[in-house]
């Protein structure tokens, strides 16, 4: 009959073990609550002088309700207004209005893109590549077709779509109206600018793109 192990070998190996498990859940933990790395699109780092133009913005669509090819309709119109959109999806988020999200709540893409929602809410997320989210819900209601396809900037350095135009293939205003910010355009994420909201949505478990 072999010999019980002492008492503190005992303890010192449960010790162990419950410090493994604590130290497994606190870096579980800290990947959960940890902040989403911002997405990047490829790009190439464009000087802006004089006016931002569509074309040298890329956009995502994402659907956060359940209305059928809600963002896939968003992105044709976003496109025929000169917009780069690569790509559409489904978002697990709830929001109250229609949400565009950029760098800066106040940079010059995040307004242009806004101007297209008038009921819009902007918020930021401190990206860099000067790309646009566009989230929209079941409540989304209009799209302005008559809004600046341009905005007026004194001098900006951003990352265009790779492949995009640069600045000095097109007009100052390339066939809409241009818009004029009403403060000066900041590169230094300045949380969320509200607009007129509506009630928040119900979430669905079925996405329609």
């Amino acid at each position: 009959m072999s010999a019980r192990p002492p008492a503190w070998r005992t303890g010192l190996l449960l010790l162990l073990m419950v410090s493994l498990l604590a130290g497994a859940g606190w870096v579980g933990v800290q990947q959960l609550t940890s902040p989403l790395t911002p997405t990047t699109t490829p790009c190439q780092s464009t000087t802006v002088i004089g006016s931002l133009d569509s074309t040298m913005i890329t956009v995502r669509v994402y659907n956060t309700g359940s209305r059928r090819g809600l963002a896939s309709g968003l992105q044709t119109k976003l496109k025929g207004k000169g917009f780069h959109v690569p790509m559409v999806g489904n978002k697990d988020q709830i929001i109250a209005s229609t949400l565009i999200v950029g760098g800066s709540a106040t940079a010059p893409e995040v307004q242009l893109v806004a101007g297209f929602f008038p009921e819009s809410t902007t918020e930021s997320d401190g990206r860099l590549d000067n790309s646009v989210d566009v989230l929209v819900n079941d409540e989304f209601g209009e799209f302005d077709d008559q809004a600046p396809t341009a905005i007026d900037v004194a001098s900006a350095v951003i990352c265009t779509p790779t492949g995009s135009v640069t600045a000095s293939q097109f007009p100052v205003n390339t066939g809409g109206p241009v818009a004029t910010p009403s403060e000066t355009p900041s590169s230094t994420p300045t949380g969320t600018a509200k607009s007129t909201a509506k009630s928040p949505s119900k979430s669905s478990t079925t996405k329609k793109r």
